[in-house]
């Protein structure tokens, strides 16, 4: 018998940023029931949009985009966090495989709340890359992953009218 929980990863929300950070810490601390973490994988490479020139593999990035279409009196976003993972050779798509299993685990429960602030998954995709041909190094495998967020940020919940 398994028993679920929410991923405890508050954070503040008081900026995308904070946002972003927030989502990282989540990822990266995660454990799951066998103590294995996204970062025994990737250490604390995980970076925003684009990774360091030169940087060694495995490793991963990550973007959010979001939108607001007036639901909510224009209080929440709806969010997408996009996360590609990459290793190099290709047989580390095992590998890749594994560390994706477990952002899916971290971002399946995940419910983030703080002062002012609320986060949580209600939807992800996981899309394995068929390797890129010529002049691109087919030898690097690419997964995909994109989680669907609701976000009340404090940065629009907690407006001051002077």
């Amino acid at each position: 018998h398994t028993r679920l929980m929410p991923t405890p990863a508050a954070g503040p929300t008081r900026s995308t940023n904070e946002i972003l950070e927030t989502l990282r810490r989540a990822l990266l601390d995660y454990e799951n029931a066998n103590g294995d973490a996204l970062r025994d994988t990737l250490g604390e490479n995980l970076w925003r949009n684009r990774a360091p020139d030169n940087q060694p593999f495995p490793y991963g990035t990550m973007r959010l985009s979001t939108r607001n279409d007036g639901k909510y009196h224009g209080l929440r976003l709806e969010g997408k966090l996009e996360v590609q993972i990459y290793g190099r050779p290709a047989s580390q798509l095992e590998v890749l495989n594994d560390a994706a299993d477990l952002c899916d685990q971290a971002m399946t429960f995940y419910v983030g709340a703080s002062a002012g602030g609320l986060m949580f998954t209600h939807a992800f995709q996981r899309d394995e890359m068929p390797p890129a041909g010529s002049p691109v190094d087919s030898e690097t495998c690419t997964i995909r992953l994109v989680y669907s967020l609701a976000i009340w940020p404090a940065y629009l919940t907690n407006l001051t009218i002077a």
